[in-house]
């Protein structure tokens, strides 16, 4: 790869932040909803190490969350599908959770959302 090339792969970021430069400038959103690009960058380097932190935080929770939820649901499924009374008994409320909306991936919906 090229020089040239690598540097053409900036171009989108810098577009983006030019735009967002632009929007702050026409004040198309608050301050506080939108702060400039530099103001972000400075609270990142004022905050940096409390922001990983947080994120890190977050993310483990994350992590841990679809690990129990994965832990939990591929069982119970496995069991659900072999135990014809286990089906019977939970099916009411699996069918509870199923989505009744346009983007259940049925490809002609049901009615309007």
């Amino acid at each position: 790869m090229t020089r040239s090339a690598r540097w053409l792969g900036l171009l989108p970021l810098l577009g983006l932040l030019a735009l967002w430069q632009v929007a702050v400038w026409q004040r198309w959103y608050p301050p506080v909803l939108l702060p400039s690009p530099m103001t972000v960058a400075d609270s990142f380097v004022r905050f940096g190490p409390t922001i990983a932190a947080n994120a890190w935080a977050s993310l483990m929770r994350m992590i841990v969350g679809v690990g129990l939820a994965f832990g939990v649901a591929v069982p119970a499924g496995l069991l659900i599908g072999r135990y014809r009374l286990l089906d019977r008994m939970t099916d009411w409320s699996i069918q509870a959770f199923r989505s009744r909306c346009c983007s259940s991936g049925s490809a002609t919906p049901r009615r309007s959302c």
